[in-house]
């Protein structure tokens, strides 16, 4: 299937609320994409940083994990040809400057 854009966000009224222009600029040549995507792949399989049974539903799924110095913030972005998702785990009431009082 082909992705799709949200290009406007009505009221049941009909007032717009927002609106997109949904026109595209290409960023990347297929071929650039395929290694991407080859590269962060290797997250979830076995002995990467987001490995696991089940994660990507036995189709290919990419993804990129990170962390904060502290490691008071674990965050997870992946991607199936489908499906594009991000998780976040943290604490916003720790910021930056409660950290430098520990």
């Amino acid at each position: 299937r082909d992705p799709t854009v949200v290009s406007r966000i009505t009221r049941a009224d009909g007032e717009v609320l927002w609106e997109n222009d949904p026109t595209g600029v290409r960023v990347l040549t297929v071929e650039n994409a395929r290694m991407e995507t080859d590269m962060l792949r290797g997250v979830l399989a076995g002995g990467g940083t987001a490995s696991g049974k089940g994660l990507s539903g036995g189709r290919m799924a990419a993804g990129k994990t990170g962390t904060t110095d502290a490691g008071l913030d674990l965050w997870f972005c992946g991607y199936t040809p489908q499906l594009a998702t991000c998780a976040w785990v943290g604490n916003p009431d720790i910021g930056d400057d409660k950290l430098a009082r520990r």
